[in-house]
């Protein structure tokens, strides 16, 4: 066992982890326990590193809430739980650090309440004190903290007999703690039974007396509430003694679902949805992260929904053309440790070395299976902070682009751009952190001489007005002539996104020598399933590039409105994709259009006394606009939105207003216009002129 103060920790191995004493990456364990497997993936709790959360609950079965024992729920920890809810996980919530000065179990259960959308918390333990020849269940009375107390079987539990905190000592509960215990007990019951029919009929059969009620009956209808979603069992401890820790393991086992337990994964198919079970034979998996090792190349983690992956069996990327690849090894990871395996079966998280074209988010199959399956895919956060990148020698260029290259794979919420006027090649990220160790890891994982510039916003770009434009493309390309007509209409869509409508009946379709001729699709034309995709392409293609400065285009529709054709030979694929990447770029140049920038949705946690400083600050200097202040124990919470440009280095303000004591998270609320003075003057800042 390791600790996070010494930066010993075993899931963080990464230097920078070490060194800043986060965790950056998510790691993943497999452990034993009481003849169960355990698949534990830490997660970061930054903000920054959203999206090691993202593709880490896409594949699990549950989670493990773990609150501060003095701060409670904290701004990020309602953004994850938020991310839990989206994909239904099952959950137990562990108080953590009950040891330390001002640690209050009560109140950590009650900031729990206030987190929506999933179960109900409930009391499973309840904390021990020790002031000096009492013991209490009431942290506020002060004293040591001694152990905790299960109300299922109403034992107490200690782990004074031995200091590394690996025996655990059950003993009945003293009597000056048994009021309180059995009233906690009681709620506990009362709180199963007004949602478990299985717990009714226990409470019946035991004529109303709760203390007939036995551990093992309580233990099943927590089982089944909390796969169900309806409660979450809360526990505590203190994780550096290693106390409270086997109880929550135990908890794991018997509380959060197996494979088996869970709902079947869902696949899209091209003729609809179908349910992906456990006992399939069929290979099913799903690719959900990548990571970059110098000796053995990428390693691709991937959590096996059905079938049995097998080493050195070919696979296909089921939703990439069918793209066919080797499984060379397989691999159980411990964090940044490996045991060669020869299969991962259903239900199971292992790696895969030797797989190339890969990418998060990737569905594999069998190379027999033609059901084309897709697996509900990650979902990645727009990027809002950029930064230039560019190395000190011209000989460092080959270097970097590959740096890069395995950069973007392993983390999806990186993008990368070149600006086209400057040639500064520009990477996008979740935030200041978050570019800061993008740059370490290009300079000491990838061992390439580079500098980042000064952090700056990625803005979006979008059109005020309505516009029909018709592209009249004709161009050569190596001796080879392509041409092609299109017409588009660009507008405002109802909702702030991307609206891209590529369907064309047939009369939209004509023969472009003679217009009036509608066209057959016929003798060597494409299929019109591949031109809306290559028309899509081209529009995407189009969009990536505003006309002010370069950035992608938002907040906008574009719908097809007619397609004229030459000759199958010179009409062809690459001719349609060019021709609607040319009409949306061309649309774009001819029509007024508008600078967008980011606006953030905020929380931020104050102590009382800092209130009015940061709520000044924030309406008078951020732009911001506050929704809601609102006291919560002894911090209070400010929700507001802000624009982005105003929060760079805002952490560092913000401590500094708050001696220290001030937190805050942050997620991207959406795009608004901004006036054209601001506009002029981002172009200058962005421009240089």
């Amino acid at each position: 066992m390791k600790n996070v103060d010494d930066g010993s920790t075993v899931t963080d191995f990464l230097k920078t982890e070490r060194e800043r004493g986060i965790t950056i990456q998510s790691a993943c364990i497999p452990v034993s326990w009481k003849d169960h497997r355990i698949n534990i993936i830490d997660t970061p709790g930054h903000v920054d590193f959203t999206i090691e959360v993202e593709r880490a609950l896409r594949v699990l079965d549950g989670a493990v809430t773990i609150l501060d024992g003095v701060a409670g729920v904290e701004a990020q920890t309602e953004t994850v739980w938020n991310q839990c809810n989206n994909y239904k996980i099952p959950r137990i919530a562990f108080v953590n650090k009950m040891d330390r000065q001002g640690a209050n179990f009560q109140n950590a259960f009650k900031s729990l309440e206030k987190l929506k959308g999933w179960g109900k918390p409930v009391k499973t333990q309840l904390p021990v004190y020790r002031f000096r020849d009492k013991l209490s269940t009431d942290d506020r009375l002060g004293g040591d903290f001694e152990g905790v107390i299960d109300l299922l079987d109403m034992k107490l539990l200690d782990w004074k007999k031995d200091k590394s905190g690996s025996i655990v000592t059950r003993s009945k509960v003293e009597k000056e703690l048994l009021e309180a215990c059995m009233t906690e007990r009681a709620n506990l019951i009362e709180s199963l039974a007004e949602v478990d029919e299985g717990m009714v009929e226990c409470f019946i059969e035991a004529d109303d007396d709760i203390s007939k009620i036995t551990g093992a009956d309580i233990q099943k209808a927590v089982n089944r509430c909390t796969i169900a979603g309806t409660i979450v069992p809360v526990f505590c401890g203190a994780a550096y003694k290693n106390i409270g820790v086997q109880p929550v393991l135990d908890a794991i086992v018997d509380y959060l679902p197996s494979p088996n337990q869970v709902q079947h994964a869902i696949a899209k198919t091209p003729t609809g949805q179908i349910p992906i079970k456990i006992s399939d034979k069929d290979l099913c998996a799903l690719a959900f992260k990548v990571v970059y090792d110098d000796k053995r190349g990428p390693l691709v983690y991937v959590r096996v929904y059905s079938g049995i992956l097998e080493s050195r069996s070919h696979i296909q990327i089921s939703n990439a053309n069918g793209e066919k690849e080797r499984a060379m090894k397989l691999l159980e990871m411990y964090a940044d440790d490996f045991e060669e395996i020869p299969s991962i079966e259903a239900g199971n998280i292992g790696v895969v070395v030797g797989l190339k074209k890969v990418k998060t988010g990737d569905t594999l199959t069998g190379i027999k299976d033609n059901r084309k399956l897709e697996l509900l895919s990650i979902n990645v956060p727009p990027p809002v902070f950029v930064r230039s990148c560019h190395v000190e020698s011209g000989s460092e260029e080959k270097a970097l682009a590959t740096a890069l290259e395995h950069l973007l794979r392993e983390d999806p919420s990186l993008s990368l751009t070149v600006n086209e006027e400057t040639g500064q090649t520009l990477l996008s990220g979740m935030g200041e952190l978050h570019l800061e160790i993008a740059g370490e890891r290009l300079m000491e994982v990838y061992r390439v001489k580079c500098k980042l510039g000064k952090v700056e916003i990625s803005y979006r770009e979008t059109i005020q007005d309505s516009h029909l434009e018709l592209m009249r493309f004709n161009k050569e390309f190596f001796g080879k002539e392509l041409k092609c007509e299109i017409e588009m209409e660009f507008s405002k869509p109802a909702m702030n996104e991307i609206e891209i409508d590529t369907r064309i009946k047939g009369k939209d379709i004509y023969q472009a020598a003679q217009p009036e001729l509608k066209l057959e699709l016929v003798g060597g034309y494409p299929p019109l399933g591949d031109i809306e995709r290559a028309i899509k392409e081209g529009i995407q293609n189009g969009l990536s590039r505003g006309p002010i400065l370069g950035f992608p285009v938002s907040q906008i529709a574009v719908k097809v409105t007619k397609l004229g054709l030459y000759s199958p030979q010179i009409s062809n694929i690459s001719a349609i994709r060019a021709a609607a990447h040319s009409c949306v770029q061309h649309a774009l140049k001819s029509t007024s259009t508008n600078l967008l920038e980011p606006v953030m949705k905020m929380k931020i946690r104050v102590p009382q006394q800092n209130v009015g400083v940061v709520s000044r600050d924030l309406t008078g200097n951020k732009r911001a606009i506050i929704s809601n202040i609102e006291n919560v124990e002894d911090v209070v919470v400010i929700d507001c939105t802000c624009p982005l440009a105003q929060l760079v280095g805002y952490a560092s303000s913000l401590r500094s207003m708050t001696q220290g004591n001030g937190n805050f998270v942050m997620e991207l609320e959406g795009y608004n216009a901004v006036s054209k003075d601001q506009e002029q003057a981002i172009v200058k800042s962005v421009r240089g002129y």
